[in-house]
């Protein structure tokens, strides 16, 4: 193993760079300021070699939850919420910033705001490469009635940065969070994510996933893969498997992880 990171660390994720042949990852750190910060590194193999960590958002406040993705041409997108434009108050919203790795991690230009939707607060992130663009998908505050109403909205973005049309990914179910994605390199990129529902005044809970184009083009119904009357635990983890020529998802639920194909 080498070490990496040391700290007060949080929210850490890992991509595939197939460019490089090597890994990136992204953790969330306290600064001198005592604001959460996103850095990131260029992970080698053979032998596993750290680069340099990388300080990915340039804001003055707290930025939390860094995802990642690559392209086949070695362009990585990280992406992230940051407060910086509610001045640490209020606001959270999604910014990303591209990146080039190697023996080191370079980025290509400054972050910027992908959700596009200040005051209306974005969380927890979620994106993935496929075909022409990457595509961005996060839970929205717009229709919050109640602190219990987000949404899963998501935006295509170019290899240039360029953001495109937002779309809406999940129906009307409630509390739309811990999105999840995983292209299946053909144009189709299946999204996942936790919900609820209150029904005779007790939670519904469970998992929900729709898939979409690069662009966010429905190509399906909202397809509900399980509901269990209990909590919320984490993010589903899904991974596409040519072999089977499906998705496999996999969720927690009270003591055991469960899953399920999906085509």
């Amino acid at each position: 193993e080498v070490a990496v990171a040391s700290g007060s660390l949080r929210s850490t994720a890992v991509t595939c760079d197939e460019a490089s042949g090597g890994f990136v990852a992204i953790w969330g750190t306290v600064n001198e300021a005592g604001k959460f910060h996103l850095d990131a590194t260029a992970l080698s193999t053979d032998p596993l070699t750290a680069s340099a960590p990388l300080r990915v958002d340039q804001g003055a406040h707290d930025a939390f939850e860094g995802e990642l993705a690559a392209a086949p041409d070695g362009t990585i997108l990280a992406v992230y919420e940051d407060d910086r434009d509610g001045e640490g108050v209020c606001c959270r919203e999604i910014y990303g910033r591209l990146l080039r790795s190697g023996t080191s991690l370079s980025a290509l230009g400054a972050d910027f705001n992908v959700s596009q939707n200040h005051p209306i607060e974005q969380f927890l992130p979620a994106v993935a490469w496929d075909s022409t663009n990457f595509f961005v998908a996060y839970s929205d505050d717009r229709e919050n009635v109640g602190n219990d109403e987000r949404r899963l909205y998501g935006r295509p973005v170019g290899l240039d940065g360029a953001v495109g049309v937002e779309v809406k990914i999940g129906g009307d179910s409630r509390w739309q969070v811990f999105a999840s994605m995983a292209p299946s390199g053909t144009g189709q990129i299946l999204v996942v994510w936790g919900d609820y529902d209150a029904v005779d005044g007790s939670l519904d809970a469970g998992y929900r996933a729709r898939l979409v184009a690069p662009d966010g083009t429905a190509l399906s119904e909202v397809l509900t893969l399980v509901r269990y009357g209990n909590q919320l635990y984490d993010r589903p983890a899904v991974a596409w498997s040519a072999v089977a020529g499906a998705w496999l998802v996999a969720w927690t639920q009270p003591y055991a992880i469960h899953g399920t194909w999906v085509t």
